[in-house]
């Protein structure tokens, strides 16, 4: 039992690696595109590995390629290009082979009249960012989403800051600008009513101007630390023994004799006169 159970928390591992080095890929194999609603982060992963492969790939994708024609206005055959014509027909068919292959099979299966790598790129944008219209609404309900940003039930600050951090990746991803004041307020207005008082704190001591969004959150995570910290220390159990130079003797129900400069009259010995 221990043996299969071993072997399936190994099979699991390795489903994990597969499926995380199609996600974001390697130095050798461009980043997979399983689903059109990942295509925003696909794409700029895409970008950078085609760009350190070879920039002039990148060139195919962004600004297209025409093909060399004959006299009669037919295709050139690729036997009968010249060498720097070949060159960038050999950088088209390897850009068009790589943005193919990078895109999973049920996905591609509906591009597949896109014969050219930029074609092909332009179509993909085209169906998931869709028309100058579609693309203000998007971001306009980012937008709003961005303003109206709150923290949920009771998940952790970890929590409430990846959420934040995805919502600035889209924010990113559709063109819509946020100052850096507008994220630490977006924020700093998102916190739990626990954090009023640190924030006060930032306030009053204008901490807040100076600060980028990442310095906003090393502050909150920071405080977070100490808290947990000091609530730590309220429940611990204290052994003053640890101190005293007389462990074995209970400080907390004995104290030193009283003591006091008044010396009453009627406690002195009777005279004998």
């Amino acid at each position: 039992m221990e043996d299969l159970a071993l072997m399936a928390n190994q099979n699991h591992r390795i489903q994990t690696l597969l499926l995380t080095e199609n996600e974001t890929g390697n130095s050798n194999k461009a980043p997979k595109l399983l689903t059109l609603d990942d295509y925003p982060h696909w794409k700029y992963r895409f970008e950078i590995h085609i760009n350190g492969v070879d920039t002039n790939l990148w060139m195919m994708i962004e600004g297209g390629y025409l093909r060399p024609l004959n006299e009669d206005g037919t295709p050139m055959l690729v036997t009968r290009m010249t060498e720097p014509q070949r060159k960038l027909y050999d950088y088209e068919k390897k850009a068009y082979a790589i943005l193919s292959q990078s895109i999973a099979t049920d996905i591609f299966h509906q591009f597949r009249q896109f014969t050219s790598a930029k074609l092909l790129w332009d179509a993909l944008q085209q169906r998931y960012e869709g028309n100058d219209a579609l693309k203000s609404i998007k971001s306009k309900a980012l937008r709003r989403e961005f303003n109206s940003f709150m923290y949920v039930g009771n998940e952790s600050l970890d929590e409430l800051i990846a959420r934040f951090y995805h919502l600035l990746s889209e924010l990113f991803n559709h063109e819509v600008k946020t100052t850096t004041q507008e994220k630490i307020q977006c924020l700093a207005d998102a916190l739990p009513p626990k954090w009023e008082s640190f924030l006060m704190v930032l306030k009053q001591n204008q901490m807040l101007a100076h600060m980028d969004i990442n310095d906003f959150i090393q502050k909150l995570k920071e405080q977070e630390i100490e808290n947990k910290w000091k609530a730590k220390r309220v429940v611990q159990v204290q052994d003053p023994s640890l101190y005293y130079s007389t462990p074995t003797v209970d400080k907390s129900t004995t104290h030193a004799p009283l003591k006091t400069a008044f010396v009453s009259k009627t406690s002195e010995a009777p005279s004998t006169a």
